[in-house]
């Protein structure tokens, strides 16, 4: 647990915990003008693992979460993610502009990775084939292509 100018964030690792580092920060620090919203937040993200932020209103919680997505620059540290990461930022207001209104917020948040999604069903339709004894090399080309992408 790390406790910074008045945030807390607790991880709690998942039971497939690697020890892959996706994302780190070191020294964040956001101010709007001369006030300091937070300063010196230093954090390691490892691969599955899961993360909670909680605090006081006004503290900094949705700053830092946009800073970490890439979607704010701190004024002070940096940020280091992952190549090729995706990353998304779920806003609390969002739930009013769902695409479809009947989603709820987990099937919205999943929308965002329709396409991998895609990939993932393809991927074990090949696989089948592959098991039925479907060898080509169509088959086996675009398995290796979506392995890739």
């Amino acid at each position: 647990m790390t406790v910074e100018a008045g945030l807390v964030a607790r991880s709690r690792q998942s039971v497939y915990h690697s020890p892959m580092i996706i994302l780190q920060a070191k020294e964040l620090g956001h101010a709007f003008g001369a006030d300091d919203l937070f300063e010196d937040v230093s954090t390691v993200l490892h691969a599955k693992e899961r993360v909670g932020l909680v605090g006081p209103n006004g503290i900094g919680k949705t700053t830092l979460l946009l800073i970490l997505a890439g979607l704010l620059e701190p004024t002070a540290g940096f940020v280091q993610r992952q190549q090729n990461l995706t990353m998304g930022y779920l806003r609390q207001e969002a739930v009013l502009t769902f695409a479809g209104q009947e989603n709820t917020v987990y099937e919205e948040m999943l929308s965002v990775f329709a396409d991998l999604r895609g990939q993932e069903a393809r991927l074990r339709e090949l696989e089948a084939k592959m098991e039925d004894g479907e060898m080509g090399e169509g088959v086996l080309g675009e398995y290796g292509r979506i392995q890739t992408l």
